[in-house]
């Protein structure tokens, strides 16, 4: 049974790669084969990764890695919001992976926490790239909302993991904790009160300091990979504003950098089945890959195609 199971899997495969165009069911349908695994244990869970081998591998090849961090205001959001982004990536030739992090929760965790996790995460990616067949010189990270903060973290903080990636893509990106919008989420229990009404004056007196030292625009000190960043001009929780207030500082230190302003568009935009069009959400994924391949982490031809969806709005 094992070995009729191995061949139907080839050949499903292998007629998705000779295929010029796929859709977006394609990749869902491929983001069920998710591997997973642990990557950090704590007293109340197991926090884990997700990930996907492209189908064909030579025994000791190492591949480029793209890391993909949801989003979610750092209170909610699941790793398999990415799924099937993850899968577009095995498809070009990468190893896509996806992360879950620990949540803002009744006061047992905190955006240190998720900065933390992240950097854990990629601390494990590198320790076990041999099995994972990764070249732990070829690794992205794309990150969407509170996930581009946590991503812009890895390349911008000082830690003690080597965090820092050669690319990152980042997705209407948090880039200024220390606002009114997002100062609720330095204390855990005010993060939670999703409904009632929140003393922010009071809230920025008492952690503006400390929202800003994990704010990616307050900590740009060097040179920082390859950065796309492309933000909606009517986003209404990461202001465009910000965007380019960030690209802007990261030119003063050379960084090869390109900033996209996407006209008519808000918040979220790259996320599957959420509230952006198929054709939104495939044009962000596109864009990427220019992006990427352009950088050497992509090969191969795939072209996504809008299949206008009628079920598109439907969270899988």
């Amino acid at each position: 049974m094992r070995q009729i199971f191995l061949f139907f899997m080839v050949v499903t495969f292998s007629k998705l790669h000779s295929q010029t165009k796929i859709t977006w069911k394609h990749l869902d349908s491929l983001a069920t084969s998710m591997k997973e695994v642990t990557y950090f244990y704590s007293a109340n869970s197991e926090v884990k990764l997700y990930y996907k081998l492209p189908s064909r591998i030579k025994t000791k090849a190492k591949l480029p890695a793209i890391i993909w961090i949801h989003g979610g205001a750092w209170v909610g959001g699941k790793a398999n919001t990415f799924f099937a982004n993850a899968a577009y990536c095995s498809l070009k030739g990468a190893v896509g992976i996806s992360l879950e992090y620990r949540l803002i929760d009744n006061n047992k965790a905190s955006i240190n926490n998720c900065i933390a996790d992240c950097k854990a995460a990629i601390n494990f990616i590198k320790s076990n790239a041999s099995i994972l067949h990764i070249d732990t010189n070829k690794i992205a990270i794309v990150g969407e909302s509170a996930g581009g903060h946590l991503a812009a973290c890895m390349a911008l903080l000082d830690t003690d993991y080597s965090t820092s990636p050669a690319a990152l893509v980042l997705y209407n990106p948090v880039v200024n904790l220390a606002t009114g919008k997002f100062i609720k989420y330095m204390n855990a229990e005010d993060a939670l009160q999703f409904n009632k009404k929140i003393d922010t004056t009071a809230l920025l007196l008492h952690y503006q300091t400390a929202a800003k030292k994990i704010s990616p625009l307050f900590n740009v000190k060097k040179r920082l990979p390859p950065t796309l960043l492309i933000n909606g001009n009517e986003d209404k929780i990461t202001p465009y504003q910000f965007a380019i207030a960030f690209v802007d500082s990261l030119k003063k230190y050379h960084t090869h950098q390109k900033l996209v302003i996407l006209p008519n568009v808000g918040h979220a935009f790259a996320i599957p089945h959420y509230k952006s069009t198929e054709q939104q959400v495939i044009d962000a994924l596109l864009q990427t890959d220019v992006f990427l391949t352009r950088l050497g982490f992509f090969k191969g031809k795939i072209t996504m195609v809008n299949s206008n969806d009628p079920n598109w709005l439907v969270r899988r």
